[in-house]
């Protein structure tokens, strides 16, 4: 009984501050009021359809386990998983990949080299070890050879992460220190 004694007091409230408007102006108001928020719900969609949706990195973590996207691109992984199954991994099919004429090839075969003759020696690189923290033990590995290991390394360096500035210079660098690391050793 109470809420509607309230209900009905806001409602003579609301009246009377319409009350000085012509009757079709305050139907207007009214209507405006109980529509607002549908509009207000509206702008919201539009706005967010027209901004430009952020691509996802292909390494981030998905937030649900049961998207039909992510469940597809397990699948395209898997069968592209099953279908490489054959192929050969590790530094010697890398090398057997590498057969451009470019000079980052040419440098990143003569490396390649190098960790080669390194896993011989039982000197392999690490994989959270970047090239510069592996040129003293591939120097002590092949000790005759401490001067052509850091130009390989130097050479290695400026072909994986600038490769738009290894020039042929580069790779007849590369590629004369893998000759002397092997006469070395």
């Amino acid at each position: 009984e109470e809420l509607q004694r309230l209900g009905e007091g806001r409602r003579r409230a609301a009246a009377g501050l319409l009350a000085f408007l012509p009757g079709w102006l305050a139907l207007a108001v009214q209507v405006a009021l109980a529509l607002l928020p549908l509009v207000a719900l509206l702008m919201l969609y539009l706005l967010r359809r027209r901004r430009p949706r952020q691509r996802r990195a292909g390494d981030e973590e998905r937030v649900s386990l049961f998207s039909l996207e992510g469940v597809a691109a397990d699948l395209r992984a898997l069968l592209a998983g099953l279908g490489r199954r054959g192929e050969e991994s590790g530094l010697r099919a890398a090398l057997a990949r590498l057969r451009g004429a470019d000079p980052v090839s040419r440098v990143r075969r003569s490396y390649i080299r190098l960790l080669l003759a390194g896993e011989a020696r039982e000197r392999p690189r690490a994989p959270h070890q970047t090239p510069r923290e592996y040129e003293p033990e591939a120097a002590e590995a092949l000790p005759a050879a401490r001067e052509p290991i850091a130009a390989l390394t130097a050479a290695y360096e400026r072909a994986r992460y600038h490769p738009e500035a290894t020039g042929a210079a580069d790779a007849d660098a590369a590629e004369w220190a893998w000759r002397a690391i092997e006469r070395g050793h």
